[in-house]
């Protein structure tokens, strides 16, 4: 029998020193012989050397595996996307659309639908890129995607995710992720309960867990969870008890809440002028261990030119309920002494943010003191800014608010607030975005950096149904600008959308005919 190398050997000292029985080849290759020349040597020897060649490259037999190799994924059962969905899902993968990418994925969620086997590593490869996109491809990566994530440690994330977070299991065994997961399910059924279980183990847990546990008692919030949140503001992670302070001052009838209550009320006076009310405020002379235990930091952030007793100010009032100053946020709108208005206005930004009250919110917004004066770290650091404040609003609200600035001060195109808008759009912020772009284009507006992520966040905000709208406005266009190509991609993208809308609507493929 010619082995390889005996091919190698005669090849290399001449078929005429060294004979070689071409037609007596191992394996599969034998089975081809007769296509062996057999009447030069030189040719025969190539022809047998091409077969094994061939048989070594393609013919090999692998080793069987040496355990039992991988449980089969679990059998599925929510409908899939159905094929042009898939596909158009792909393209978007592949293209990392970090915008239309979460819009696709949303609405899979929403109809109920997931993503078929083909497109779950192209799936699991953008979220492991875009932590953002997580939550949403493990709504529609299904149980085939969390069996498929368990052979990629990259892919972990979606693993450690629990399948069913009400399991006790996950709270011995799971992650932080999984284990907060847990908390959160106990949380929304049983809240006792819950505080109770991170109660029996809280010592054991690291910082950072007892940050991100205690903050699932904000859903269920009442007075029994009082003892421990005040037992919390004692905690040694500064993160653990600036949660805890939050949750205790949102809490009606607290102990905190009345002593945050009392120290902004010294710290802030209302007087009733000639002219109508007057605040007067009276920052705070020193700082003590009290006011640290409750909250208030010592020293304001690096750079924010701010002395110490008005930083004291800020978190004071910050700190204190909203209700301190009565029902009607009317406060908001009066003088303010001692050029102390940037100060007063932050803490009660800060409160407003954190209670999520609406009429405080309008009112802080539409009275907005001057910050000129104030440094850009105070501004970044100390301010909530007005997109912000805004994001703390229903989001019926803030749509509205941004469409009514987007028609009496076309100029702001409010880019940071439309992008955090939830989406798709409501009509009448739809409309006031669509005016604005067709309004620029038919006066043919330099196509600024601005302008063109306007039309980008349009493609995921409108409603997709206005692809057809939207193809207009570009025969309005002057030709010789970039408003036709433009406003043609946003048509493209948004029929994109619709397609993909139309065939969620569509029976699972996977299902059989009846």
């Amino acid at each position: 029998m010619s082995t390889w190398d005996e091919l190698v050997a005669a090849a290399t000292v001449g078929t005429g020193t060294r004979a070689v029985a071409v037609t007596d080849l191992p394996g599969v290759a034998a089975e081809h012989g007769g296509a062996v020349s057999t009447d030069e040597p030189a040719a025969a020897l190539l022809d047998a050397a091409a077969l094994l060649l061939t048989r070594q490259r393609a013919g090999l037999v692998p080793a069987p595996p040496a355990g039992d190799g991988p449980s089969p994924a679990p059998a599925e059962n929510s409908p899939e996307l159905t094929p042009l969905a898939a596909d158009v899902l792909s393209r978007r993968l592949t293209a990392a659309d970090a915008l239309v990418l979460p819009v696709l994925l949303e609405e899979t969620a929403r109809a109920g639908r997931i993503v078929p086997p083909p497109v779950l590593p192209a799936l699991l490869e953008a979220a492991t890129r875009q932590r953002e996109l997580r939550t949403a491809a493990a709504a529609v990566a299904g149980r085939r995607g969390r069996w498929l994530a368990g052979f990629r440690p990259e892919w972990s994330w979606l693993a450690a995710r629990p399948a069913d977070p009400a399991d006790p299991q996950v709270w011995e065994t799971g992650g932080r992720l999984a284990r907060q997961a847990h908390l959160a399910a106990l949380r929304a059924t049983d809240p006792d309960a819950a505080r109770d279980l991170l109660a029996t183990g809280w010592a054991r847990e690291t910082g950072e867990d007892r940050a991100a546990f205690v903050a699932e008692l904000r859903v269920g919030l009442d007075a029994a969870d009082e003892p421990f949140l005040e037992a919390a503001l004692d905690d040694r992670a500064a993160a653990v008890r600036a949660t805890a302070a939050d949750l205790l001052a949102v809490l009606p009838g607290s102990g905190y809440a009345r002593r945050a209550a009392e120290r902004a009320r010294a710290v802030l006076h209302v007087r009733q002028g000639v002219r109508g009310t007057v605040l007067e405020p009276e920052p705070p002379a020193q700082w003590t261990p009290a006011l640290g235990r409750d909250g208030v930091a010592q020293d304001p952030p690096q750079g924010a030119r701010i002395s110490q007793p008005r930083w004291w100010l800020v978190q004071v009032i910050a700190r204190a309920p909203l209700t301190t100053w009565g029902d009607d946020p009317a406060l908001a709108r009066a003088a303010v002494a001692d050029d102390l208005a940037p100060e007063v206005h932050a803490g009660w930004r800060i409160a407003a943010r954190r209670e999520g009250h609406q009429q405080w919110i309008t009112a802080l917004l539409a009275t907005a003191p001057r910050l000129e004066e104030r440094t850009a770290v105070f501004r970044s650091q100390i301010w909530v800014p007005d997109g912000e404040l805004a994001e703390a609003l229903p989001p019926a609200v803030r749509a509205a608010r941004i469409a009514r600035l987007l028609r009496t001060d076309p100029a702001a195109l409010r880019l940071a607030e439309l992008q955090a808008c939830p989406r798709p759009w409501p009509d009448a912020l739809a409309a006031a975005v669509l005016a604005r772009i067709a309004d620029a284009a038919s006066r043919g507006e330099p196509v600024t950096p601005a302008v063109r992520e306007l039309v980008r966040l349009a493609g995921a905000g409108l409603p997709a149904d206005r692809a057809d709208t939207v193809t207009a406005f570009s025969r309005r266009a002057p030709e010789h600008t970039l408003w036709p190509a433009t406003i043609r991609g946003l048509a493209a993208v948004l029929q994109v959308r619709h397609t993909f809308a139309t065939e969620l609507t569509r029976p699972d493929p996977s299902e059989p005919t009846p």
